[in-house]
């Protein structure tokens, strides 16, 4: 089986940085958007969080989600994990997530696939938090339940999963 992995929100705690940057002034529960600056009515702070995230060492200075370097051993056991990511706008962020991928889960550069168009990429099943990638990709998919991505209906080839242990169950 190979399975298709997003990285920010299911296994690195991207949104912790966000709220870093944010000064912690908002919280987790608050980012009801997927474009977390749009649901904060600031989506021009973009820019100046690309500036801030584009400081050397910040990528590689995010932590994992708790549980996800134990939930990434044991999707391993289902077959080959490949992680898909989005690029971000900033000169550091694919040379230092590919160290962080291999530094925290051990994943060599040739098991990264740096693309936001997950759907065109070729896996049985695709574990993400943004509704609209799971939404485009044509095989089941697995979503990780968070504030930004609710919805009251699933098409029916999407799950949504409330934890790690969920996953692995669902698989």
């Amino acid at each position: 089986m190979r399975i298709l992995l997003d990285c920010d929100g299911v296994i690195c705690n991207f949104v912790e940085e966000i709220l870093n940057f944010d000064n912690h002034e908002h919280t987790y529960e608050s980012i009801t958007d997927f474009n977390i600056f749009k649901a904060w009515g600031q989506v021009e702070r973009w820019k100046d969080f690309t500036k801030y995230i584009s400081e050397p060492g910040k990528v590689l200075g995010m932590k994992p989600l708790n549980g996800a370097v134990e939930f990434i051993n044991e999707l391993r056991n289902f077959g080959e994990v490949i992680i898909a990511t989005s690029p971000f706008k900033s000169p550091n962020w694919i040379p230092e997530r590919l160290e962080w991928l291999e530094k925290h889960f051990g994943f060599k550069h040739d098991e990264v696939c740096v693309w936001s168009k997950k759907h065109l990429i070729r896996a049985d099943v695709l574990i993400d938090d943004a509704f609209h990638n799971v939404l485009e990709f044509p095989g089941k998919s697995l979503l990780l339940n968070a504030p930004w991505n609710q919805s009251e209906t699933l098409p029916s080839n999407v799950i949504r999963c409330w934890s790690f242990d969920d996953i692995i169950d669902q698989l």
